[in-house]
């Protein structure tokens, strides 16, 4: 049971972390997402984050509303809509990145560059387990 308290208690407290951000994790998540991957889809989005396509839908259409990113037809494919940051989105996420990534980086100053390393490929490997698992 040991295990399970260890895992529970890392996941709880990286979903719990405070961040300060006027908009959901998630879909901070989503604006980080866009803009390192320009031109992306719905569904490119969908399926890096592996949520259902309502929930995706849901994120774009409050990100939409608050101006922070916007649908764009493709230029190849008038049927396709990309997913772009607005002015004001690029403007967030250079001002609100940092305090969002804050976590991950005490992390690795506390655990150290060598350790936090091992523990992301343990955690791509726990990832890829319970990929299998669904």
């Amino acid at each position: 049971m040991k295990e399970l308290n260890v895992i529970s208690y890392f996941c709880r407290s990286f979903t719990n972390r405070r961040v300060d951000l006027p908009i959901r994790s998630s879909d901070m998540g989503l604006l980080i997402f866009i803009s390192e991957n320009s031109n992306v889809t719905s569904s490119e989005a969908k399926d890096f984050f592996e949520v259902s396509k309502p929930m995706i839908s849901s994120m774009v259409s409050r990100l939409i509303k608050e101006h922070l990113i916007l649908k764009k037809s493709s230029i190849t494919d008038q049927r396709v809509k990309l997913l772009q940051l607005t002015e004001k989105g690029s403007k967030f996420v250079k001002e609100s990145k940092n305090p969002y990534i804050a976590y991950e980086k005490n992390l690795k100053t506390e655990m150290g560059t060598e350790e936090y390393i091992k523990l992301i490929k343990q955690l791509e490997l726990a990832n890829n387990a319970i990929r299998r698992i669904k």
